[in-house]
């Protein structure tokens, strides 16, 4: 079942443009080679960034089709795992592979849940919607416990796709795809108190060249060696944080 959250407000504009393509969304996004390599890649990165925290009360923020909650509950079958959506649509869809352990549907810049409830946060894709991100992070750490970890995917600006978004911005095109300086955002973060742990990136030779037989090993290389420069200039950057005493 789908619990309803109150003060979704002007926000389910975008659940309604998510909920008509929901049947389809996996398909759409997922379903052809590259795709299912970056799919792959997310996999693969949460699983190892998640493997040691992971038990407890986890929240996949922003769930949709429960892409990655699968991915979270195959980590931890102990966790108990609640996901939010704006789109009832998109939550139909989640609830049908059974792998949340409740679903609400509800404003992630408006979250019903008290504060210090969950051990982790996990969210992708949210942030790169028009959405007001520094709201949601705020947020984000008022229900995390301290001690608690935030798991978000952002798009960088500093890659050639967010060059290439930050030009049409300025040509005047019409975009709604976010990116991030990935100083700022973890500045926003540091006010909130959500410290950095650890910077994955993932770069577009991931997903056009690496075959997807050796994706595994070669994430796992790139994890193995810590942060460096090139992580910033991947196309999407996977950032673990820690929520400290503030």
């Amino acid at each position: 079942s789908i619990t309803t959250s109150r003060g979704l407000g002007g926000k389910l504009q975008i659940g309604i443009q998510y909920s008509k393509i929901a049947r389809k969304y996996d398909q759409i996004r997922f379903g052809d080679e590259l795709g299912r390599k970056k799919s792959l890649g997310d996999a693969i990165i949460i699983r190892r960034l998640m493997f040691p925290l992971s038990n407890g009360l986890v929240l996949d923020l922003g769930c949709g089709t429960c892409r990655i909650s699968k991915v979270i509950r195959e980590v931890s079958e102990e966790s108990m795992l609640v996901g939010l959506d704006i789109s009832r649509e998109m939550l139909s869809v989640c609830s049908e592979k059974n792998v949340a352990d409740l679903l609400i549907l509800g404003d992630s810049e408006k979250l019903p849940f008290r504060e210090g409830s969950f051990d982790v946060v996990v969210s992708y894709r949210l942030l790169s919607l028009p959405v007001d991100w520094e709201r949601i992070v705020s947020e984000v750490s008022r229900v995390l416990k301290v001690g608690g970890y935030f798991l978000a995917e952002i798009g960088n600006s500093m890659s050639i796709g967010g060059i290439s978004n930050g030009i049409k911005k300025v040509l005047g095109r019409e975009t709604n795809y976010r990116t991030f300086h990935i100083w700022k955002f973890l500045k926003v973060c540091e006010e909130q108190s959500l410290f950095p742990v650890k910077i994955v990136g993932m770069h577009h030779i991931h997903w056009r060249l690496v075959p997807r037989k050796f994706l595994d090993l070669w994430l796992e290389t790139e994890l193995r060696l810590g942060n460096t420069l090139v992580k910033f200039l991947a196309s999407r950057l996977h950032v673990l944080l820690m929520k400290e005493v503030s």
